[in-house]
């Protein structure tokens, strides 16, 4: 809840239906088949691009948050 004058920018109709159909996609147990296969397809994904990641910079990594987000990324996808 937001005051009128509070509200610099409203919630498109547009956006507000995606939303509310996101929520039944994620609530509904009848999805649940295609939530697994979308899942394995972007976990597959993610895997192999962090796995490229660390190929192209000899597992050294630009930046220290790299590694640290592929590790928890990788240990929370197993």
């Amino acid at each position: 809840m937001i005051a009128d004058m509070d509200n610099y920018s409203p919630m498109p109709l547009a956006m507000r239906t995606l939303q509310n159909l996101l929520s039944l996609y994620e609530n509904w147990s009848i999805f649940q088949p295609i939530k697994n296969f979308v899942r394995a397809k972007g976990l597959k994904f993610a895997f192999e691009y962090m796995a490229a990641e660390d190929l192209q910079t000899n597992f050294i990594c630009i930046g220290a948050i790299n590694k640290v987000l592929n590790l928890v990324s990788a240990f929370s996808g197993e």
